[in-house]
């Protein structure tokens, strides 16, 4: 991932995967494989993510943190035609409920910020004749860097919801300007100089609704982003875009329900 190098095997073949995967499912004879259980025969099973359901819940009314956005997302989600181009950094792995292979079209090779809204555009291109509704969440700061993508979106009247989850932080880097000054002894209370986006605010929705997306004011609570999730849906379903700022509090990229309160005296 750092070098892009290739990976090391044992066999290296030079095929189309399609086309070598048919093949050897044939010669392995794969009509002998017991098919799995579908889920809903599986019940006595519990799906994984189950296991985190009692404590998914959002703070009702409280500024929201990564987890609270993840988890409403999550519900949101739940049993629509969604597909999520990009997720951002940090996103909770309880939030990943996953039923198919267009519900995640995953992140980029290189870790580069600034392709979120390329990468949601493009995927929205493809899906554009299904009935999915295709959701880009990217961090701000993802946002800010690839922003004039939206354009495009307008221009070729591309259906589209983009959430950008909202610390008003380049944090990731904030996250490492700590770890190297803890390393070189410095102060790493330091770290978030040249990573803050504040002081201006920029406005992020003023920058979506210039290049031709619907939007709102930004939402702060889980309550307002279900409400949000749910107006952007309708309008991507008739053929819009939509453009969500959801505000979330920096440094609970990791922080369940169990942990917010000790995070939050850190």
């Amino acid at each position: 991932m750092d070098h892009q190098a290739l990976a090391a095997v044992d066999i290296p073949i030079f095929a189309e995967p399609d086309q070598f995967v048919a093949q050897m499912l044939e010669d392995l004879d794969a009509n002998k494989t017991p098919k799995a259980k579908p889920r809903a025969e599986m019940k006595e099973i519990s799906h994984w993510n189950d296991a985190t359901l009692s404590k998914s819940s959002p703070a009702p009314g409280q500024p929201m943190t990564l987890w609270d956005m993840a988890m409403t997302i999550r519900e949101f989600a739940k049993g629509k035609p969604v597909t999520f181009a990009r997720l951002p950094i940090g996103w909770p792995g309880e939030a990943y409920e996953f039923d198919g292979p267009l519900s995640f079209m995953g992140n980029d090779g290189g870790g580069a910020v600034g392709t979120g809204p390329g990468h949601t555009i493009g995927a929205a291109l493809a899906l554009k004749d299904s009935d999915r509704i295709t959701i880009g969440v990217i961090g701000d700061g993802d946002y800010l860097m690839g922003v004039n993508a939206l354009w495009t979106a307008s221009h070729f009247e591309i259906p589209v919801m983009i959430v950008a989850a909202d610390n008003r932080s380049y944090y990731n880097d904030e996250m490492h300007q700590e770890r190297v000054a803890q390393m070189r002894d410095r102060p790493p209370q330091n770290r978030w100089i040249g990573q803050r986006i504040d002081n201006p605010r920029v406005d992020l929705v003023a920058m979506a609704r210039a290049q031709g997306f619907e939007s709102e004011e930004p939402v702060s609570t889980p309550e307002a982003l279900a409400a949000a999730l749910k107006r952007g849906a309708e309008i991507v379903a008739n053929g819009g875009r939509y453009f969500i700022d959801s505000l979330v509090q920096p440094g609970y990229a990791d922080a369940g329900p169990d942990q917010r309160a000790a995070v939050g005296k850190k």
